[in-house]
């Protein structure tokens, strides 16, 4: 029966309101430019998603995606990503598309640098009186 059939890999099950439930395919991990600098800071476009009804965008410190520092949601109609850094070093977004059902999809990931510092001309970071870097803001 459908209940008891397992999942296969990129399935997920949607269930509606009244208890009913099937097996529907995940969708695909979307297609993402590299990061480039725009007027409001890092940036990527996104080649859109059939089936999407929105993204989930998460800003990650690691390149596994376990230190998340941001995640916020897009429409399916906006093709530019945001790309907002925590503070320096190296970031990593994961996009996936969102179904109808609210199934998230496959994960595309992106490395980007973080948000630029104060450095003194022999490139040390210069800190704060409360020992954290200096950002600079894009503008």
């Amino acid at each position: 029966t459908e209940e008891n059939r397992p999942l296969q890999a990129e399935q997920g099950v949607a269930v509606s309101p009244n208890g009913s439930s099937q097996v529907v395919p995940l969708l695909a991990a979307p297609q993402l430019s590299e990061p480039q600098q725009g007027s409001q800071g890092w940036q990527t476009d996104l080649k859109p998603v059939s089936g999407a009804d929105s993204y989930t965008v998460q800003i990650a410190l690691d390149p596994e995606g376990s230190r998340v520092v941001r995640q916020f949601t897009i429409p399916s109609d906006q093709t530019v990503i945001p790309l907002r850094a925590s503070g320096p070093g190296d970031h990593y977004a994961f996009v996936r598309a969102v179904d109808q059902y609210g199934l998230m999809g496959l994960n595309a990931s992106l490395p980007f640098k973080g948000q630029l510092t104060l450095v003194s001309s022999t490139g040390t970071m210069i800190l704060s009186q409360y020992g954290l870097p200096i950002l600079l803001t894009d503008y």
